[in-house]
Order: structure tokens, then C-alpha cells, then sequence
């Protein structure tokens, strides 16, 4: 069970297995849900299942796992940070690597080669976890269909089913050691809010030309398409993500309106190959998207790079509408300093009450206290 500077390490337990006293035990701790949230939001709920129903299985023995495992570990260099107190995030004073503790933790889990089950595993999952593709985590995926209701519309996307934890924590590695991102084969629940958001405000996108960036599932080109949008141009940086996102339109029935690109925030031989293509894809907008995309702080620059380059393109009045949620590092008041670090202005837009209980109640994989965090930033160019 993992809370709050502490985990604790015990033997294989179903809750058909496990005695009552044991089950009484795991289920009075207090789940702390930012190291679920650590796990990337794929693996939320099977880890919260995890965390609720099961323990971590090492050895065959209970451990207290204080002093050699917990988010005071500095997962580059082995260093003990004895004051960490509370902060969230921190560096090491011995590798001076500046570290999340959320994701430090999930990832001290991953070096010391714990094994992870979860009640909800089906024999695809166990299978999974223990072969020697474990590495490997692309070789669980799978797809499932997910209906979407925003307001009064319906929406059907393709997404990427739960991992097994195991595999969770090799992706985590991965993406932190590389530049992988699966963030796009999921529903994002700022992507949710910016498509109600719209629903809500349908002159946003009425009439008018789209760009979204980061588009995942396309949900929210998909939603602006069915509220009467001129075309949309929905782009994502991972190409097996956009072929993805091409399905989601296809089974929509958005394919006269809403297009899918490859590209990549910030980087110019991305830009001009979808210039060659498509030379108005930065000049010929009304209006930039983006749901809950800013999971790293290495990408606010490169967002911003980008969005800046359309917003200022020919002297035209743009707008970007940005719905984000803090994960990691990435916290409001760096967005906002970003914000205007790239010469541009905002306005925050408050969601409507109703909105956060919709999404509370409807997208499990998210915590609901990740939900209340939500904002949704109205971004133009400062006026001259």
C-alpha cells in the first residue's frame, strides 16, 4: 500500500485470499493519489485498484520500505533526502537533478523490479506482467472503443485500454529516459472540458477555421466540427497517434471537415513539412485548441513556440484556448508565466461548476481533485 512517505511491501493477497484482518488493513490507508497520478493517467484506475485491493508482492515478506523505497529516494543517484518534507518538487543535493516526487517514487518501484497485479487483471494482463516482453510495453496494447457525451452530442473514440501496472512503470521509464509520448492514445479530461467549454460556447468555433494541437483522440476538432466549424486541423506529434486520430474521424463522420497532421511543437522541419503540404495550416486560422497537453515542463516552450507563430502570423486576430491541468511540474503559475515570457495575454475563463461534476463523475481514470484544478486559458496576441 503506498501513501504519504511511506509504502509498504507484502505478500500475494486477492481479496479472496487475503484474511480479513489483512483486508481491513490495506483498505483503512489513506490512497495517495498522486503517485497514481505519477503512473501517467493511463494506469490510474488499475493502480488505484491496485492500491485498494492488493499489495505490492516482493519476496514473499512484509517490508517497510521507509528509508529504501520511498519518493525521498533520489531515483538518479540512490541519495536519501531526509528534508523533503512536503514539497512536490525537489533536487537531489547530491546530483543536483531536479526531481517530481510523484513520478521519483513510481519510478524507485520500477528500479527495485516489484512485481504488480491488480484485482481488475484479466489473464491477457498477468500474462503480460511476467513474460519476457515486460520491457516492452507496447506489446500489451490494445484498443478499446469509448463513448463520449459531450452535452448533447456523442462522440466515439478509439484509445489505448489500461496497462498492466508493470507495464506502466517500463512506459514511465521509457518516456522519461526518451522523448516516447503515448499521452495522445488516451481522453485527457482537459480535452473533455475544452469540448464542453465549446458546446457551451458554440460561436467559439462556429463558422470558423480550427487548429488543434497535441490532438490525441481528436475529440475536441471532432466536437467543433459537429457545432459547425469551417474545417479543422487536427495535428499530433507521434505518427502512430495520428493514424489514430484519423480512425476517430473516419467513425465520426468528420472527414469533410476536420484533417489530421503530423506535427511537432517547436520544431522547424516539422513545420515546413506540413507547410509543403498544407500552406495555410498556420495563416488560415480562427482559432488554436488545446486540452490538457502539458505534461512536462520541457514542452511549455515548445507549445508556445508554436502558438505564437500563429497568433502573430499576418498581423490577424487569433485566438488559443488552452484547458490545462497540472501534472507533474507543470503548475499554473508556469503556464501563465509562459504565457507572457512569449509576448502574449490571457484570460482566465472559470468552468462552470456543473462541468467539474460532469467530468468527476464520468472520467474515472482522473482523480477528482485533478479535476477541480482544471482552467481554461483564453490566449491572444497583446494589443499594440
Amino acid at each position: 500500500m503506498v501513501r504519504k512517505h511511506f509504502e509498504e511491501v507484502a505478500s500475494d493477497a486477492t481479496p479472496e485470499t487475503a484474511s480479513d484482518e489483512m483486508r481491513a488493513a490495506v483498505l483503512k490507508r489513506k490512497i495517495w493519489n498522486p503517485t497514481a497520478r505519477a503512473m501517467m493517467v493511463q494506469a490510474h484506475y488499475r493502480f488505484k485498484m491496485l492500491l485498494k485491493y492488493k499489495m505490492v508482492r516482493s519476496s514473499g515478506r512484509v517490508i517497510d520500505c521507509e528509508e529504501e523505497y520511498t519518493s525521498k529516494t533520489c531515483s538518479r543517484c540512490g541519495a536519501i533526502n531526509h528534508k523533503l518534507g512536503g514539497k512536490h518538487v525537489f533536487q537531489c543535493p547530491s546530483c543536483n537533478v531536479v526531481l517530481d516526487r510523484d513520478v521519483d517514487a513510481a519510478k524507485n518501484i520500477f528500479h527495485k523490479n516489484m512485481h504488480f497485479d491488480s484485482m481488475a487483471d484479466t489473464s491477457r494482463d498477468r500474462a503480460a506482467s511476467s513474460s519476457s516482453d515486460e520491457a516492452d510495453w507496447r506489446a500489451c496494447v490494445e484498443y478499446e472503443t469509448k463513448r463520449v457525451v459531450v452535452g448533447d452530442l456523442e462522440v466515439q473514440v478509439f484509445q489505448m485500454e489500461e496497462l498492466p501496472v508493470a507495464a506502466s512503470l517500463f512506459m514511465l521509464a521509457e518516456m522519461d529516459a526518451n522523448v516516447t509520448e503515448i499521452s495522445g492514445t488516451r481522453l485527457w479530461t482537459g480535452s473533455h472540458f475544452l469540448s464542453r467549454y465549446m458546446w457551451r460556447h458554440p460561436e467559439l468555433v462556429q463558422d470558423k477555421r480550427v487548429l488543434e494541437l497535441g490532438a490525441g483522440t481528436g475529440i475536441c476538432s471532432i466536437v467543433a466540427s459537429k457545432l459547425g466549424a469551417n474545417k479543422c486541423l487536427a495535428t499530433d506529434g507521434d505518427e502512430e497517434v495520428v493514424e489514430l486520430l484519423q480512425k476517430n474521424i473516419k467513425v465520426n463522420g468528420a472527414e469533410r471537415v476536420v484533417t489530421a497532421r503530423s506535427l511537432f511543437w517547436g520544431d522547424e522541419p516539422s513545420a515546413q513539412t506540413l507547410l509543403a503540404e498544407l500552406p495555410g495550416a498556420f495563416t488560415d486560422v480562427d482559432i488554436v485548441l488545446a486540452g490538457d497537453v502539458l505534461y512536462k515542463s520541457e514542452l511549455l516552450p515548445l507549445l508556445f513556440a508554436t502558438v505564437t507563430r500563429v497568433l502573430v502570423a499576418d498581423g490577424d486576430d487569433r485566438a488559443f484556448v488552452l484547458c490545462h491541468i497540472p501534472r507533474a511540474d507543470v503548475t499554473h503559475d508556469l503556464v501563465q508565466k509562459q504565457i507572457v515570457d512569449s509576448g502574449l495575454q490571457f484570460e482566465e475563463v472559470k468552468l462552470p461548476a456543473e462541468d467539474i461534476a460532469d467530468a468527476a463523475a464520468k472520467l474515472e481514470e482522473c482523480p477528482e481533485e485533478d479535476v477541480k484544478r482544471a482552467r481554461l486559458y483564453y490566449i491572444t496576441a497583446k494589443d499594440k
